[in-house]
């Protein structure tokens, strides 16, 4: 009888579960083709930072060259650690990397299948599955799957927290109230720009208190959790400004953002400039997601007021608070202010905007983008007739965003575009450069043609997979042109790899490098991974012998000196002093 107890317990398979799978497959299958194209980091410093605390995690020493690199957050190094313990050949450590970012893609994937049954209780495994696949393959995401840096990390974990917001919502356990915490702290670690995501669980969390659907018992709980978090994050962080920098780091931490956004507001020119790059971004994300991620922030806004309002009027009837308030409504209000938040300081991050893509940049968004394009599908499919008049808001926003957008070219000092700062929306800019009403009217004609198929379809499940599928379809068609950036960044070090590799084979000495040789400091240090390198810009700055690496431009201030080696940028050079100091 146990026995049959057991098995009744056990969640039943279903055949709709093998179509999950099957998408689950495609993801990791259309994630995987780039990584027999890398070899190497190539987004300096950004990769080097990582890499530099996950070496210091694995007991290397990479201190020689760590003050040209600025501080980068430690979440994701944590991650890479065992990665470089395990193995020893730089390429693939670096493939293994990429590898572990798929892995977090795949269980993103099902995690956004999760998060939308939850947000839309009748939503069935089909349909949730086909919304999630278009969320987890928009561009950006098959973009940064290819790059050993932390966006996919950080993904992983902003895709936890909402998880874990919306389980701790439900059913308020002690283990779900800490997991919460744990990872909210995590969620930092990786990225400090995710401040404004943590300040959102804690806001959420006190509202769901004031509601009732949590006791000041699970608040004290993940509060201390997130406190303990944030004590290791101080005390980890201390420990690598210790090792890495004698006179502190500097990057994009929590301090550098509070900074920036006070003089942002203490400057009328300063708060103009906020208002064209916040505008600029807005109708970056819009046009590249075929508005459904504003769609999404105004449906919600608009069905959040509605539901306050309900909400008021039964506590006034005599309603219990904790009855009618909608947890769903709350997880909702976490994202929508988590998004406004990490919108608003990746707006502030590129106050100082020299080229195209700080206007128009998406990196730091786009880890809530996903989300948000799979619960605007979700919204088109159960549309009411006040939610179809909320959209008609929608291409009235953006084209307010594309004439700020437009005149913040004018002011540019810098009238380049960068791939990796804008992945989603390369293939855009390669048709049609900064014409911005050409994306306007791609974004706005897909948005219709998805409104109307969902308001002719009898069947609304149809809608649901009709718009998944073309968003799927063109996020991976627009990924090759936005990957074109790896592809050329891996071709520019295959020189360097190779002098690397033969410099490896001589016999063993001190690795140099003069400090104006620019990013190769970072690439060499990762190739040479089990060695210190040290700076040196003149062959006197070396102690007894050493191999020092410099530029080929730089050969007159090595003359004299033995060449043993050369790439098509690089020239190496063995120095030998006659007495070691």
């Amino acid at each position: 009888m146990s026995q049959e107890k057991k098995k009744r317990r056990l969640p039943a398979f279903e055949p709709q579960y093998i179509v999950t799978l099957i998408l689950a497959a495609v993801v990791a299958f259309l994630n995987c083709g780039i990584i027999k194209e890398c070899y190497s980091p190539f987004v300096f410093n950004d990769e080097m930072g990582y890499w530099m605390h996950a070496a210091e995690f694995a007991g290397l020493d990479w201190s020689g060259v760590s003050e040209t690199v600025g501080w980068y957050s430690y979440g994701y190094s944590l991650l890479l650690a065992p990665l470089i313990r395990i193995f020893s050949d730089a390429v693939t450590l670096y493939r293994a990397a990429l590898v572990l970012n798929v892995v977090m893609v795949v269980a993103c994937y099902f995690m956004f299948v999760y998060i939308i049954r939850k947000l839309f209780p009748k939503l069935e495994v089909l349909p949730a599955s086909a919304a999630a696949a278009a969320g987890i393959l928009y561009t950006s995401y098959q973009f940064n799957s290819g790059i050993a840096w932390s966006e996919t990390a950080l993904l992983m974990a902003v895709t936890i927290v909402v998880l874990l917001m919306a389980r701790a919502l439900e059913k308020p356990t002690c283990l779900n109230m800490g997991c919460l915490g744990l990872f909210t702290a995590y969620m930092y670690m990786v990225h400090n720009r995710t401040v404004g995501i943590v300040a959102s669980v804690v806001f959420v969390i006190l509202i769901a208190v004031v509601c009732k659907k949590l006791t000041l018992k699970n608040f004290g709980l993940f509060a201390a959790v997130l406190a303990a978090g944030f004590i290791a994050d101080r005390l980890i962080k201390a420990h690598l400004e210790k090792v890495f920098w004698s006179n502190g780091a500097e990057g994009n931490d929590a301090d550098s953002v509070l900074g920036k956004l006070k003089g942002a507001l203490t400057s009328g020119e300063e708060l103009r400039k906020l208002i064209g790059v916040m505008s600029g971004q807005l109708f970056a994300i819009t046009a590249s997601t075929f508005c459904l991620v504003l769609f999404a922030l105004v449906i919600m806004a608009r069905r959040g007021a509605v539901g306050l309002y309900k909400a008021k009027k039964a506590v006034k009837g005599g309603k219990k608070l904790s009855e009618a308030a909608d947890s769903r409504y709350l997880v909702f209000l976490f994202i929508f202010c988590a998004f406004v938040s990490t919108y608003l300081i990746s707006s502030i991050f590129m106050l100082g905007f020299e080229r195209i893509d700080h206007i128009i940049y998406t990196r730091y968004f786009d880890i809530l983008s996903g989300i948000l394009i799979m619960i605007g599908i979700c919204f088109l499919f159960e549309a009411e007739k006040s939610d179809i008049i909320a959209a008609m808001f929608v291409p009235l926003i953006m084209r307010v965003c594309v004439g700020k957008a437009n005149y913040m070219m004018t002011i540019l000092s810098d009238p380049t575009f960068n791939k990796i700062c804008a992945p989603p929306l390369c293939q855009l800019f390669e048709n049609n450069g900064i014409n911005f009403h050409a994306y306007f009217n791609y974004a706005v004609s897909w948005f219709f043609a998805f409104m109307i198929v969902s308001c002719l379809f009898k069947w609304k499940k149809l809608s649901i997979y009709f718009c998944s599928a073309v968003c799927a379809v063109i996020f991976s068609m627009n990924t090759p042109s936005a990957r074109e950036a790896i592809y050329v960044f891996q071709r520019n070090y295959e020189g360097d790899r190779a002098l690397c590799d033969r410099v490896r084979e001589l016999p063993e000495k001190t690795i140099y490098v003069t400090s104006d040789a620019g990013n190769f400091i970072a690439f060499l240090q990762y190739e040479m991974k089990d060695v210190r390198v040290e700076l040196a810009d003149t062959a006197e700055d070396i102690d007894g012998e050493g191999y020092l690496f410099a530029r080929s431009e730089d050969a007159e201030r090595f003359e004299g000196c033995q060449k043993v080696d050369n790439s098509d940028r690089l020239d190496v050079y063995l120095i030998k002093q006659k007495n070691s100091r």
